[in-house]
């Protein structure tokens, strides 16, 4: 089919295919091709250009100043288009050394390398503030207009960031910002940080990054996610968390060495971390067992869980399997912490696939919990289409299991929330079964 720019022959297109037909096409078409679509008529211009959007890199050079500008004005003029950015790169050239390895073509994220007119930094800000759809950002400049002004800034969908401001920058101004985006998983920062801090997250494979973290201090951090990699010493996470007692929530996916944190009430990480901790108010755990030598010491990781819990509250024990003795957790599970109210369960990839023989094996190990009232599964299944777990073998399954266990009163089965109600299951919401149960503490079960 040949376009034109006539619009007769675009009013023939729409009533060949719906406006989604004709976005999915535009999606499926190259960066070139979607810019000539753009030029077509009216009708693929208002399709295809926030399509373009999404992922927008502009270059800044004495040359291309004004360039800049105009794109930013636009998208003031029409706050729609800055409302479609998931992903925009703003490189000033004369900057490129500061991230020498960190290649543009594998980032999706917005990258403002500046050091420029304050004039220009009011039209970038003002048009910055509108994307609110966007989920990646970079900024790194030693401009103090840049940094000033990102207290300011607010995406809803934030889930990743980078900072890199210069020395000058005021310690409120990134703690500002940090804190007002609690849907951060990833966080990289290089410049000063306010003592008020309260959230911190940090995920890198980085060495150099992880070295530093022994000499960061925030008095007043409540929660910390570390994610870094496998060459990390255990004593720089150990003297990191062990100096801030004011933590209450734990997430780690790296070595541990011996660790007191008098106020933790919730921790994540391996389970063979456990034996180190020294707390006394725990009221929520999910362990990661990823190792055939974690699971030949579930007693001692269970008797040491056992003895940080607070005595008086429901204790939240919830499990990510990588392993497939996952029963003989279970079963260890049950012998040293029998009043386990809410049990939540994550399967990786090949582990509960077989309905069946999971429904068989979970009868047996949940008929040795005596006050089990919540129970949580879900698995990970990449690339596979169709769910094994149907409506009517997940029905089964439930009533399995509610007949060896009958304090069980409410499941989370592969993203269905159920609970008995006259001695049948019925769905009822998510959300409900999250908060009831306390499995809402955890980012995902």
């Amino acid at each position: 089919m040949a376009l034109t720019r006539s619009p007769h022959k675009a009013l023939v297109i729409t009533q060949w295919f719906s406006n989604e037909i004709i976005t999915e096409i535009v999606q499926a078409a190259s960066k070139k091709d979607q810019a000539t679509l753009c030029r077509v008529s009216t009708l693929f211009y208002g399709l295809a250009l926030p399509i373009l959007n999404r992922d927008v890199v502009l270059s800044l050079f004495y040359e291309t100043t004004n360039i800049v500008r105009a794109f930013c004005s636009a998208l003031i003029a029409n706050p729609t288009r800055a409302e479609a950015i998931r992903s925009f790169k703003f490189v000033d050239l004369g900057w490129k050394q500061v991230f020498p390895s960190f290649p543009c073509s594998l980032i999706n994220n917005l990258i403002i390398l500046l050091d420029s007119s304050p004039e220009l930094f009011d039209v970038l800000f003002a048009s910055t503030r509108l994307m609110n759809g966007l989920q990646h950002l970079t900024i790194s400049s030693n401009s103090s207009g840049l940094a000033s002004r990102i207290s300011l800034l607010t995406f809803p969908q934030l889930r990743s960031c980078r900072l890199k401001l210069g020395p000058d920058t005021g310690e409120d101004v990134v703690a500002s910002f940090l804190t007002r985006h609690s849907t951060l998983t990833y966080v990289h920062v290089d410049c000063p940080l306010s003592r008020g801090l309260q959230h911190l997250t940090i995920s890198s494979n980085s060495s150099g990054l992880a070295s530093r973290i022994s000499l960061l201090t925030f008095p007043q951090l409540r929660s910390c996610r570390l994610k870094l990699g496998p060459d990390t010493g255990e004593d720089v996470v150990a003297s990191f968390l062990t100096r801030h007692s004011t933590l209450t929530y734990v997430h780690v996916d790296c070595p541990l060495s011996r660790i007191s944190l008098p106020n933790l009430r919730y921790f994540e990480g391996h389970a063979a971390s456990v034996p180190l901790l020294a707390a006394h108010g725990l009221t929520a755990a999910r362990l990661m067992w990823h190792t055939h030598n974690e699971t030949q010491h579930t007693d001692t990781i269970f008797a040491a869980l056992n003895s940080l819990i607070h005595p008086a509250l429901p204790f939240v024990s919830a499990h990510k399997f990588a392993v497939i003795e996952y029963p003989t957790v279970l079963a260890s599970l049950s012998r040293q912490m029998p009043l386990t109210k809410s049990l939540g369960m994550h399967f990786a990839f090949g582990l509960a696939k077989d309905t069946e023989e999971t429904t068989t094996v979970l009868m047996q190990c949940l008929a040795q919990f005596g006050h089990l009232v919540y129970l949580a599964v879900d698995y990970t299944f990449p690339g596979i289409s169709g769910h094994p777990w149907t409506v009517d073998r997940q029905c089964a399954a439930l009533q399995a299991w509610a007949n060896v266990c009958p304090t069980l009163d409410a499941c989370f089965l592969f993203g269905r929330a159920w609970r008995k109600l006259d001695g049948a299951w019925q769905e009822y919401p998510v959300e409900d079964f999250l908060s009831r149960s306390g499995l809402s503490a955890f980012a995902e079960i």
